[in-house]
């Protein structure tokens, strides 16, 4: 099978149906994608969870978080977000 993802490659994954957030893809191996974060963690991932654009990654949450906001360069959905300090819950 080819992969769609080359080691280096940034992509985009939904977290938490909530967050989309930017990874760098690092290996693959088994039918998944070893990403790391920006933060710097990592996890394993299969191929579907993954996205080419940030838009992209942000259609597929679910239509009650349709809403969305930037916030520091990350798109959230508005119910991810804390009415009184404006701040999402992940930051």
């Amino acid at each position: 099978m080819k992969n769609k993802y080359k080691t280096g490659d940034k992509a985009y994954i939904v977290e938490s149906n909530c967050r989309v957030r930017e990874v760098q893809m690092l290996n693959y191996s088994g039918g998944m994608f070893l990403i790391r974060f920006e933060n710097g963690g990592g996890i394993r991932v299969n191929d579907h969870r993954l996205y080419y654009t940030n838009e992209e990654a942000a259609l597929t949450l679910p239509r009650k978080h349709l809403r969305l906001i930037e916030h520091r360069g990350i798109i959230c959905s508005i119910s991810c977000v804390n009415i009184y300090t404006e701040c999402c819950r992940f930051c």
